[in-house]
């Protein structure tokens, strides 16, 4: 089996093995059952969200620097549900369990209604990852040339099918994987 040549991952701390190249910027966003009463709103002001029923993603990365901030600013959400599934955390906000905090391009479920979070707004940034000083194979090289090159714009539509396909802990599982290996086989 071959070496893995490139991942993909989110902020965090990187071993000094690795290289990333920011690749784009995802904004966090608000999920929520069709009949829910923030459906209303363009954008939702932080403010709304206090008191309200809230179905956390147990592995959301950044949810407890979000959770501190909010606090902050007088806002309490209610954990009614919470699960390392995003799919699960989907299901439940489309049954009207309550509302999601989610990566823009992570949503798989078409029936629910996302929204942009405001006043504050959150975002993260989306890393290539490659083994330093490791030789790319042919295929890699180009992808990494041309991501180079270009500035991502996320497609919503087939960012939906990729998620669904890998899974929503395939970016980290393969940045942590790749790692591993450049560790394990001396980059």
């Amino acid at each position: 089996m071959g070496h893995r040549q490139v991942g993909g991952r989110v902020p965090g701390e990187l071993p000094d093995i690795l290289h990333q190249l920011p690749i784009f910027e995802e904004r966090f966003v608000i999920l929520l059952p069709p009949n829910h009463r923030l459906v209303a709103f363009d954008e939702i002001p932080a403010a709304e969200l206090d008191q309200e029923p809230y179905v956390s993603r147990s592995n959301c990365e950044v949810f407890e620097p979000v959770r501190k901030e909010l606090n902050n600013r007088g806002v309490f959400l209610r954990q009614v549900f919470s699960s390392p599934r995003d799919d699960w955390v989907q299901g439940m906000i489309k049954a009207g369990l309550g509302l999601g905090f989610f990566p823009e391009f992570s949503v798989t479920d078409p029936d629910l209604v996302v929204r942009p979070l405001v006043n504050p707004s959150f975002n993260r940034t989306i890393y290539l990852t490659t083994v330093r000083g490791r030789p790319h194979s042919p295929a890699v090289g180009a992808f990494v040339q041309e991501a180079r090159r270009r500035s991502f714009q996320p497609n919503f539509e087939s960012t939906q099918i990729v998620a669904a396909t890998l899974g929503p802990d395939a970016v980290s599982i393969g940045a942590a994987l790749l790692a591993r290996d450049a560790a394990q086989h001396g980059g």
